[in-house]
């Protein structure tokens, strides 16, 4: 996009597409720097005013977006709640504890890798970015494994098809919410 106004700076006259700048109004004020106190001949604006005014510092942007995450996240606690409260009516105390540790663990798991894999969301390192979604989905491995060993040792009355369902339920949740919230950014 070219842009036809022109800056004042010395004696020479600089048409602002010739340097391609990222921001054309802060290149326009640097232009005008030149121009010492009495501003800008083309903008009829002190020089003090134009840096005011125009020159807007953008925030780089960060190279891994954690909002889908911290969404699944939350659609995640919702399903556990839910399918807990349903398995607690259809089946009793027992299914309701099974559905909720099986929601729980896959919800931990989860929750654990949302906070190992984007501590650094505004890492500048591509390798930091991605050596931490490494290190948090093998912590969310290994945690998965403690939790169902942990239920199955501690909980002896478990109902195995109740845990698995709301486990692979809650999988299912973390697969389809991204592929929502994606569609619904765009």
């Amino acid at each position: 996009m070219r842009t036809e106004s022109v800056c004042f700076a010395d004696e020479y006259r600089l048409p602002l597409y010739t340097c391609v700048p990222y921001n054309p109004r802060a290149f326009n004020v640097l232009c005008c720097l030149s121009c010492a106190s009495s501003g800008c001949p083309a903008t009829k604006m002190p020089v003090r005013q134009l840096l005011r005014v125009n020159m807007k510092v953008s925030k780089p942007q960060p190279l891994v977006d954690v909002f889908p995450a911290i969404a699944q996240l939350k659609w995640q606690v919702v399903v556990c709640g839910l399918v807990s409260l349903v398995a607690l009516f259809i089946g009793g105390k027992l299914a309701g504890l099974s559905a909720l540790s099986g929601a729980g663990i896959a919800v931990l798991g989860q929750a654990f890798f949302v906070s190992r894999a984007f501590r650094h969301v505004g890492a500048r390192s591509a390798q930091q970015i991605v050596k931490n979604f490494y290190r948090g989905e093998a912590g969310k491995f290994v945690l998965t494994a403690f939790l169902f060993a942990t239920v199955f040792i501690g909980f002896k009355a478990v109902l195995p098809a109740w845990l698995f369902a709301s486990f692979i339920l809650e999988q299912l949740v973390a697969w389809i919410v991204p592929m929502t919230v994606r569609s619904t950014q765009s």
